[in-house]
């Protein structure tokens, strides 16, 4: 079976990222995901917090899960 890639803006991939190596951020990214970006260090664009603040915490999840997985 192939697998797609992700893809989502390269700061919110980052964001994933971390959280697939971090349960505490992970954690972060789920319950307050523009809290986390912020105490990252990551200077989103608004589309970008758009695009994160929009996204249902179940949905960040399944993603890191992904991400994990790759």
């Amino acid at each position: 079976m192939m697998s797609r890639r992700l893809s989502v803006p390269i700061r919110i991939e980052t964001l994933l990222r971390r959280a697939a190596r971090d349960e505490t951020f992970r954690a972060r990214l789920i319950s307050d995901p523009l809290g986390a970006a912020r105490s990252a260090g990551l200077d989103l664009s608004v589309s970008e917090c758009t695009v994160l603040g929009a996204l249902p915490g179940d949905q960040i999840a399944r993603l890191v899960d992904r991400l994990a997985a790759s």
